[in-house]
């Protein structure tokens, strides 16, 4: 029981990490032949949806959603739920790492630290998946 509340963690520490105001940065042109200046944003805020970086609120959308998912799957404990974990994760993943590859300049460490995350949960939720499976 205690290793289906231990699959909470990580959802909770990402979505910290993804609330914290550093986590997007998108680089913007001054006048011309001056420096681009760096905003940096959270990845629920929706300012940098307008200038095309959706893939940072998407993660944090789809973060939120695998925590409901198995917070629902540890009161009930129908081991269904875990299917669709793993495919939001790596869906999630996906969104991450397209982050990086739209815009080389938004690359942060708590962005690095978020796909970390995410990549230690999925490894995390399969191998429980694993074990499920080995008892039954």
């Amino acid at each position: 029981m205690l290793k289906r509340f231990a699959l909470i963690i990580m959802p909770i520490i990402t979505i910290i990490l993804q609330s914290l105001p550093n986590g997007v940065a998108l680089a913007f042109m001054g006048s011309p032949g001056a420096e681009p200046f760096i905003e940096k944003f959270s990845y629920f805020d929706a300012f940098p949806i307008g200038y095309a970086c959706f893939s940072p609120f998407l993660t944090a959308i789809t973060t939120c959603v695998v925590l409901l998912l198995l917070i629902i799957y540890c009161i009930t404990n129908k081991s269904s739920l875990l299917n669709p974990v793993v495919v939001l994760l790596f869906i999630n993943i996906v969104f991450s790492l397209c982050h990086y590859a739209l815009q080389i300049k938004s690359i942060t460490v708590i962005s690095v630290l978020i796909t970390l995350a995410l990549v230690v949960e999925l490894v995390a939720v399969l191998i429980y998946k694993k074990e499920l499976s080995t008892r039954e």
